[in-house]
Formats: structure tokens, C-alpha cells, sequence
């Protein structure tokens, strides 16, 4: 999953390319995913 940005603030680009370092078990993402408000078939 990627996110797409609405800004042209190029530390804000920079911080949300960060994120994607964060390594996050199968167990957290779909938390994340469920949390956001999607439904987990």
C-alpha cells in the first residue's frame, strides 16, 4: 500500500516516504487497514 499525497511541501513528501521504512508485521497492517475503516474479508 502506498499513500498518495496532496502536498507540495517537500518535507512533508519526504516524512511520508519515511513511513514506508517502518517495517510492520502482517497482524499490524491489517490493523491499520481495519482501524482506517476498510473491511477484512
Amino acid at each position: 500500500m502506498q499513500v498518495v499525497l496532496g502536498t507540495t511541501n517537500p518535507q512533508r513528501v519526504a516524512d511520508a516516504a519515511a513511513g514506508s521504512e517502518i517495517p510492520l508485521t502482517h497482524a499490524e497492517w491489517y490493523e491499520l487497514f481495519r482501524t482506517a475503516g476498510h473491511i477484512i474479508p
